[in-house]
């Protein structure tokens, strides 16, 4: 399925360069021995710059962080994202080492807490703990005009389902 997606990628790339577009492509550990051991995928993977690679935190030996030798040979070479930050999986120690380009918050834990008192003053202090080390931090999981609200008032880079409407 990778290599299908792959190939779609590269047939528009073009659609992506002239939009300035991201493209996420979810990861695992086949794919990443895949891109270890297969020269011909690393470069053509390699010559998409345009591509934002993401895995969550089931992730294997995620909690390692840079010591996984998996983990850091990928974030030398290619820009990761954690999809669901907040899932339960994962400690903070890899977002702390810097993995990450982008962290996205995890969708049921966003809705979990939106309705709660605690929110605001919650996501004020993972925004502050996360933030200095990516690039960027996503919520996901934003359903309604007033979720919409509640998050954009707190900063976030951008948000994942209907934030943008």
């Amino acid at each position: 399925m990778f290599r299908e997606k792959l190939a779609v990628i590269e047939e528009h790339q073009g659609f992506f360069i002239t939009r300035q577009l991201v493209v996420w492509i979810h990861i695992n550990e086949i794919i990443i021995d895949a891109l270890i051991n297969n020269q011909d995928l690393y470069i053509r993977l390699k010559a998409l710059p345009f591509i934002e690679l993401t895995l969550s935190e089931s992730f294997s030996d995620l909690n390692s962080g840079k010591t996984n030798l998996r983990l850091a040979w990928m974030m030398e070479r290619f820009p990761l994202v954690l999809a669901d930050f907040g899932a339960g999986d994962a400690t903070t120690k890899p977002v702390f080492d810097g993995l990450f380009r982008r962290v996205i918050m995890d969708r049921f834990f966003i809705q979990k807490l939106l309705s709660g008192r605690t929110f605001t003053p919650f996501m004020l202090a993972i925004i502050g703990q996360v933030s200095p080390f990516c690039e960027s931090l996503l919520v996901a999981g934003i359903d309604s005009a007033s979720a919409r609200q509640k998050v954009q008032a707190l900063g976030f880079a951008r948000c994942r389902a209907n934030c943008g409407r």
